[in-house]
């Protein structure tokens, strides 16, 4: 309507230029500007009643007597029943209570209420209820500051904040406690670990140092100072996390220690790897599939390789006596007896181990692989052959098994890969690999029930398997033609280099391979707020899912998103018990996963509300400056300290928005109209 208004009136100015001005032009042109500039007149109006919400705190802390007197809940509930004649003389009143959530109550309910709320968002009921109050509304928070969320900072209304606890000699207790926000679940023993911490402080408390240990030995230290009207610091920290360990201890201690002491420690659990892994590589035969692996592994600093290609065999005729020949003699005891249990990764070429030990030297391979080494069998002429590991101590731990005599077939064949395993689920689709031809592959075996099919070829055949054992993991490739790949094209070649770092990442079992980290406490208290980091790879090409699963039942969870490749789940724990999350990172239109991680806690009977009960009127201080409020102490509250800041608020009068004026408008428009056209 502005904007109609407004063209008219320049078209009008612009008719007028061109002829004599008369009255109806004139007054409309007024009008016109009336209308689009909307001036506001000020009342004089004195006694307007303004909205207040009157909201009290009804969480379990509250129900502290301090001193061994009243409960706080029911001092707050007597000073405004002493009140509220007064107050209702100059508000219009509404009544709330609140603890993990707000509601609405009747006059009656809210002098009714006692304290028994097993958790308290002050910060987040405060900026609900403000929202929800009329225009120009105020509302009066009573509570103890004691709050267990901590989040809400966007008051739309002004918060005035009362403080019920021990009345008007109290003194703020001097307490700091840490909270850990986020922390990797994985980390290398000589890369810098980063954790975000949130401290909190009350009293006299200005700085403090922070501490990291494991195993009682300390890892790094941080002294943090806090600004004079600061009482909350998030601070990051890094330290080296020591000697590789699955799901390792660590500590953060908060020093000076206060009265408080549960809440100057926390913990977490992280995973630490090795940062340089061993290999050991042995080829059956000098080839291409040997040179390309091999030339592979050593572009990578941080893996130590030892290798052997078999020039000879034992059966091989040789006229002339050992001493006299150059080639090293093949050191098959020290290696399968005694060195094996140094290697991260075993890897066996085109290997027939009968050439050279009995299977009993496999024993120790075996166990090593259950403890939690790496074993990639690549096949070929050589390999497979009469069953030879099927029949040996790896013959268990191996994913596949023999259907018949395993053969070896010097046909070519194509491939396909697995779309939804982490070695091959990003290299599955690159362009041209179903199309280039290899030459050989070992035949008569099956993928079994718990293993995972990598590469098949066009017809089905198993290519490629993986599967875990005991503690360890294994892979067998039937086929040492994927060199084939890296002459190609370039897309191929790609393909090749992939496959192979990204089979040696998961067969040694490296975090690099995780498309999703999680990370958390491991025991949460009743009505806890649950804080779960989500990291996750590669997004761009997927969707992420959460579901949450508790006693009795489960429910979607919402990642809310901090950065591209960073989320966190919240929500409010009500059910002692067993839980977990479940992240599932899907492709293909949400359809299929690609990779999926979970995240196991519990949550004990005891409330929050119990862990800690000291007042913190320091918060509540923050909520009145934030919003533009003020902060009393219970004892000091009295309705005229209020009336007279809160009661009078100024009103506007818009002459231009009256009925009266717009039927005017019309009018003139009318009679302009008229003049113009007869």
């Amino acid at each position: 309507m502005k904007v109609v208004a407004l063209s008219l009136f320049f078209v009008l100015l612009a008719l007028s230029a061109r002829s004599r001005l008369n009255p109806f032009t004139g007054i409309f042109l007024i009008m016109c500007f009336l209308f689009t500039a909307n001036p506001a007149v000020k009342k004089k109006t004195s006694d307007t009643m303004r909205p207040l919400g009157i909201s009290l705190d009804t969480s379990k802390s509250m129900s502290v007597g301090d001193n061994g007197g009243s409960q706080r809940i029911e001092k707050a509930k007597k000073t405004v029943l002493k009140n509220i004649k007064e107050i209702k003389k100059y508000f219009n009143v509404s009544f709330y209570v609140f603890d993990a959530d707000y509601k609405a109550v009747s006059e009656k309910d809210f002098f009714a209420a006692w304290a028994n709320g097993s958790s308290s968002a002050i910060r987040k009921c405060a900026e609900n209820i403000s929202s929800s109050l009329p225009q120009d509304g105020v509302l009066l928070l009573l509570s103890d500051g004691r709050d267990n969320v901590s989040s809400g900072r966007n008051f739309l209304k002004p918060v005035y904040a009362v403080g019920c606890a021990e009345g008007a000699g109290y003194s703020v207790v001097s307490d700091i406690g840490v909270e850990i926000l986020s922390y990797p679940e994985k980390s290398f023993q000589d890369s810098p670990a980063s954790v975000t911490v949130k401290l909190r402080r009350s009293g006299k408390i200005k700085a403090c140092i922070l501490t990291f240990r494991r195993s009682g030995r300390v890892l790094a230290k941080k002294e943090v100072v806090f600004e004079e009207e600061e009482y909350e610091k998030t601070v990051d920290a890094d330290f080296l996390p020591g000697e590789p360990q699955m799901k390792a201890l660590f500590e953060v201690l908060v020093l000076p220690q206060d009265a408080f002491s549960q809440n100057n420690r926390a913990s977490f659990r992280m995973s630490v790897f090795k940062s340089r892994i061993k290999i050991m590589f042995i080829s059956g035969r000098p080839g291409w599939e040997y040179r390309n692996i091999r030339a592979l592994i050593k572009t990578n600093p941080k893996i130590d390789l030892t290798s052997f290609v078999i020039l000879r065999n034992p059966e091989d005729y040789i006229p002339f006596p050992e001493n006299k020949l150059s080639l090293i003699p093949f050191p098959v005891a020290e290696i399968f007896l005694k060195d094996i249990y140094n290697y991260d990764l075993v890897i066996l070429l085109n290997f027939d181990y009968r050439r050279f030990i009995s299977p009993d030297y496999l024993n120790p391979l075996a166990k090593h692989i259950q403890g939690g080494g790496g074993l990639l069998i690549i096949g070929g002429e050589n390999a497979f052959t009469g069953g030879n590991y099927f029949s040996s101590p790896l013959g268990e731990l191996l994913p596949v098994k023999a259907l018949k005599e395993i053969s070896w077939e010097s046909r070519t064949f194509r491939i396909k890969a697995n779309e939804t395993h982490p070695i091959t689920t990003l290299i599955a689709d690159i362009p041209g690999i179903s199309g280039i031809e290899l030459s050989g592959i070992n035949t008569g075996v099956a993928a079994k029930e718990d293993a995972q099919t990598l590469l098949t070829s066009s017809v089905g055949e198993p290519v490629a398997v993986c599967a875990a054992a005991g503690k360890g993991r294994v892979m067998t490739i039937f086929s040492n033609g994927l060199w084939n790949f890296f002459f190609a094209r370039q897309e191929t070649g790609y393909f090749f280099q992939e496959f192979f770092r990204n089979s040696i990442a998961w067969l040694t079992g490296s975090p690099l391979l995780d498309e999703i980290s999680l990370s958390g406490k491991e025991s949460y208290k009743v009505a806890e707020n649950l804080k779960l980091d989500v990291r996750v790879k590669n997004l761009k090409e997927g969707h992420l899912k959460a579901r949450h699963f508790f006693p009795g039942g489960s429910a979607a969870a919402t990642p809310v998103m901090e950065s591209t490749e960073r989320f966190n789940v919240s929500e409010t724990l009500l059910k002692p018990g067993a839980h977990r999350v479940e992240i599932e990172l899907l492709r293909d239109g949400m359809l299929r996963t690609r990779a999926k991680s979970v995240f196991k806690f519990d949550v004990e009977e005891e409330s929050i509300e119990d862990e800690n009960t000291s007042a913190d009127f320091e918060n509540l201080k923050d909520v009145a400056r934030i919003s533009g409020g003020g902060f009393f102490l219970l004892d000091d509250f009295k309705a005229d300290e209020i009336r007279g800041t809160l009661s009078r608020y100024p009103e506007y009068f818009y002459p231009a928005r009256t009925t009266l004026f717009l039927v005017l408008f019309v009018m003139v428009a009318a009679a302009l109209w008229y003049r113009e056209n007869t």
